[in-house]
């Protein structure tokens, strides 16, 4: 195998492997041309759409107009369904507190207890003789003063009567003591029945027993009022009872409990199915500017990416050489130095690259070394005077020469035969892929092995 063939190339068979972060660093190199592609895109952007959005003013006002009235419109509602909910949810919470705390109600129908009594209560026919006075209507007015005395003991039970003291004996609140007893009067007649119920007979005669007692205690304030009368007990009684209004009461009291929790869902889906205004921009003068930096920016960004992008894109379709290393991974040539990787001094650079040439022509007796490039003499030049002047301190005498583009100039087709060794000198951004791959083609044909690569 002679020197050319470590050189072979095939183009068809070989995909250049460039990375994304070599692209970018190479599309950043040209950072003034991104930078203006941007402040274009920047100016531009930014100027449509204060333009635009000012065109557009008397549109957002009355769209922004409309969207208050509709914003109001349905806060005012959320907020009448909110407290509608939350008299919905006191209801409710009153309602069970009573179901759970309520002794009428929770008292079984089927064996209720009660305990009753009856009373007579009669005005005297003196009390009646003196009021009616021999008027027209004399009868007609005993029945009529009779019933308000009766009436009145019935008002004064079921409401005015002081229960504290039995609904401390019983263990009970006042609202359960009153719930319990019940007062029903016979048509045209100076009768009161009174009844207690309760599920123990023992509670409800007591609580009967309570409410004679204080009636006797009290029956001087009514004979200030109505004069005197006689308040007789004819019968007291205690019994099981089957209570058929308190079956129905309890009935109506779950099935309002039922009532309101369905009222309450339906409220609740009321809230979740309003839909709110979508908002809307408040026009400003303020907010014009805001969106018009926004958009700037925006530009700006965008216009930098899409330069950074097409400086790639021209980069992958030119074949330009992005990162050093390339050619030494395709060819498996070493690297002799590379500016762009390794940083330093223009002097630290060129003492690389001797210090290398020298310790290959120690090996290989070599001392005329030729640069070889896909590059022009202007881009060469540089190098080679860095190189002699560099190495006119070195004891071995070491010459170094340039042949700029060596794969289409013939002067330096000729320069090959008469070296002694050969650095391939290429610039990142510069230099082309496809004309490096000549250069190195070149170079095998004359049989002559390439040392290795300076990158530019």
């Amino acid at each position: 195998m002679n020197k050319f063939d470590r050189y072979e190339y095939n183009e068809r068979n070989y995909v250049r492997e460039v990375s994304l972060k070599a692209l970018v660093r190479y599309g950043l190199q040209s950072w003034k041309t991104i930078l203006c592609c941007g402040l274009i895109f920047a100016v531009l952007l930014g100027g449509f759409s204060v333009y635009r959005n000012h065109g557009r003013k008397e549109e957002m006002e009355e769209a922004y107009a409309n969207y208050q009235i509709n914003l109001d419109a349905y806060n005012a509602s959320i907020k009448e369904l909110r407290s509608e909910i939350k008299t919905i949810q006191d209801q409710i919470t009153n309602e069970s507190d009573y179901l759970e705390t309520s002794v009428y109600n929770n008292i079984n129908p089927y064996h209720e207890q009660m305990a009753s009594a009856e009373l007579a209560i009669t005005m005297t026919d003196k009390e009646l003789s003196e009021d009616s006075a021999g008027g027209d209507n004399a009868d007609a007015y005993k029945v009529t003063r009779a019933n308000s005395l009766v009436r009145s003991y019935g008002v004064y039970i079921l409401d005015i009567m002081d229960l504290d003291t039995v609904a401390a004996q019983t263990g009970m609140d006042r609202r359960a003591v009153r719930e319990l007893i019940g007062v029903n009067y016979a048509e045209n007649t100076n009768l009161i029945l009174l009844t207690v119920r309760h599920e123990k007979s023992e509670v409800a005669e007591q609580i009967r027993d309570y409410i004679l007692a204080t009636i006797k205690d009290k029956k001087d304030i009514f004979t200030g009022e109505y004069g005197e009368h006689t308040v007789t007990i004819l019968d007291k009684t205690t019994h099981e009872n089957l209570d058929k209004t308190l079956i129905t009461y309890q009935a109506e009291r779950i099935n309002n409990i039922s009532t309101m929790t369905k009222s309450l869902t339906a409220v609740q889906q009321s809230i979740t199915e309003m839909q709110k205004p979508v908002p809307v921009t408040k026009y400003s003068k303020k907010w014009l500017l805001k969106t018009g930096i926004i958009m700037s920016i925006l530009g700006f960004a965008g216009g930098c990416f899409l330069a950074l992008l097409v400086l790639i894109v021209r980069m992958l379709s030119t074949g330009i050489l992005v990162v050093g290393s390339e050619i030494s991974r395709r060819f498996k040539i070493k690297c002799l130095a590379d500016r762009t990787e390794d940083g330093g001094s223009e002097q630290e650079f060129l003492d690389r690259i001797l210090a290398k040439t020298e310790i290959y022509g120690a090996r290989e007796s070599a001392s005329k070394f030729l640069i070889v490039s896909s590059l022009g003499k202007k881009e060469l030049f540089s190098l080679q005077k860095g190189l002699e002047k560099q190495a006119a301190g070195v004891k071995e005498k070491l010459s170094f020469d340039i042949a700029p583009m060596t794969n289409t100039s013939a002067e330096s087709m000729r320069k090959l035969a008469s070296a002694d060794a050969v650095i391939l000198a290429e610039a990142v951004g510069t230099s082309k892929y496809q004309k490096i791959v000549s250069v190195i083609e070149t170079v095998g044909e004359a049989g002559r092995e390439i040392i290795g690569t300076v990158i530019l």
